[in-house]
């Protein structure tokens, strides 16, 4: 078994000392630099030792994933600057919780969020294919998300 740490890059090296065997960084960071900012980040996952095989933080709240405002195109665009990006750093395992991108808003009908999440998980799921990169469907508590709160519901999505 491997254990993991979700970490910045400069805490990498010391959780490496205390025993962990990879970290996990914050996709929505990575995605959200510009192209000069990733190229030095990237200088610093290779340099600290420690392989960075999970990401954390995958959508931004502002990239709606159900209700009125989710959009497969955009959806799909940040998916393939994160998912590349990620795969650039080493990741194998993007962890899709994101709860405040998926969550139903009020009023919104709950069967129609849950088919633009899973409509959105077949989206994601080709392009992470396309990089190598497995995506792991995460159950929030209900004070995080509405939408998946189980296992088993995150199952049922994914399959």
């Amino acid at each position: 078994m491997k254990f993991g740490v979700c970490c910045s890059v400069g805490q990498a090296a010391a959780a490496q000392k205390i025993g962990f065997d990879y970290w996990e960084l914050n996709l929505r960071e990575l995605a959200q630099m510009d192209e000069e900012a990733f190229k030095a980040y990237l200088e610093q996952v290779q340099a600290c030792g420690l392989p960075a095989e999970a990401a954390n933080c995958f959508f931004p709240a502002q990239i709606r994933i159900t209700g009125e405002g989710a959009d497969l195109n955009k959806i799909a665009d940040y998916a393939r600057l994160a998912l590349s990006r990620a795969a650039a750093a080493g990741v194998k395992t993007v962890v899709f919780g994101s709860g405040d991108a998926r969550k139903i808003e009020e009023g919104f009908d709950p069967a129609r969020a849950y088919a633009q999440f899973v409509e959105a998980l077949r989206v994601v799921g080709k392009i992470a294919g396309e990089y190598g990169v497995m995506i792991a469907v995460e159950p929030l508590r209900k004070a995080e998300d509405n939408l998946i709160n189980t296992v088993p519901q995150g199952l049922q999505a994914a399959r």
